[in-house]
């Protein structure tokens, strides 16, 4: 529909068919056009803009409607969602699911009050890692999530490490007890490149290696607002573990958090 302004393109014969006044008139007709042709590009800007912007507002679902899904779902979490007095809500080992996991995620994509959740020894799955992700994309306020001991892979993994480079209010992740490998161990490594205010990450007890190990023992070497990395109880090689300590020295992760 926004496609008007591009009349005055057409040749003068399909012009004159469809408009035959224009020609009597010309110096009407050439003065109103550029007005016209203004105008028309920009309704066509704003109907772009609100294009662009309607994807936005589909993607955080109002909390109400959010909230009739979970009291479907999780009456009892629905409750202590509402109830919340503090700014802290602790929903480790609710027998949580995907489904559940990612009605939550969508609840912290636009809530303003909480800054402690704890989703560990839960039934979490990838759509909810990936779906928390996103949550964080667009979540200002929360400052410390635990999500250890779900069912996250590495998809799950690197949809985390790409929140953590939008994400600027997160001080502190827990992903320990997972199955997390290379891929995404590097993600993360990659990520805290560029974060500038995560201060403590828990990956102790998963699956990563040397290659994982290399990343962090990069960005050790340069991010200097981590205070924790817990790396324990992976598969470094004897060799990766020095390495790694090596390059904590140059930052602020000291080797007794390291947990290596």
């Amino acid at each position: 529909h926004h496609h008007h302004h591009h009349h005055p393109h057409h040749s003068p014969s399909t012009m004159a068919s469809q408009r035959p006044r224009r020609r009597a008139a010309p110096a009407v007709g050439q003065a109103a056009q550029p007005a016209s042709a203004a105008a028309g590009k920009r309704r066509a800007q704003a109907d772009k803009a609100a294009e662009e912007s309607a994807p936005q507002r589909a993607k955080l679902e109002e909390p109400d409607t959010l909230l009739a899904e979970l009291e479907a779902l999780r009456p009892d979490l629905a409750t202590k969602w509402k109830e919340a007095e503090d700014d802290s809500l602790h929903f480790s080992k609710e027998r949580i699911d995907d489904a559940t996991g990612v009605i939550l995620a969508k609840l912290l994509a636009s809530n303003k009050t909480l800054t402690s959740l704890r989703l560990a020894e839960n039934a979490l799955g990838d759509e909810a890692g990936k779906a928390l992700a996103e949550g964080l994309k667009t979540n200002k306020k929360l400052r410390k999530l635990n999500l250890s001991r779900n069912h996250f892979g590495d998809e799950a993994g690197r949809a985390l490490a790409e929140a953590l480079k939008i994400n600027t209010a997160l001080r502190e992740l827990h992903l320990h007890d997972y199955q997390l490998g290379d891929e995404a161990g590097r993600a993360l490594a990659e990520a805290l490149k560029t974060n500038p205010n995560l201060k403590e990450l828990y990956l102790a007890g998963n699956k990563l290696g040397d290659k994982a190990g290399e990343a962090f023992a990069e960005m050790l070497k340069t991010n200097l607002k981590l205070r924790t990395l817990g790396l324990e109880d992976n598969n470094f090689s004897a060799g990766m573990i020095k390495s790694i300590r090596q390059a904590a020295k140059s930052g602020k992760v000291h080797q007794g958090l390291l947990g290596l």
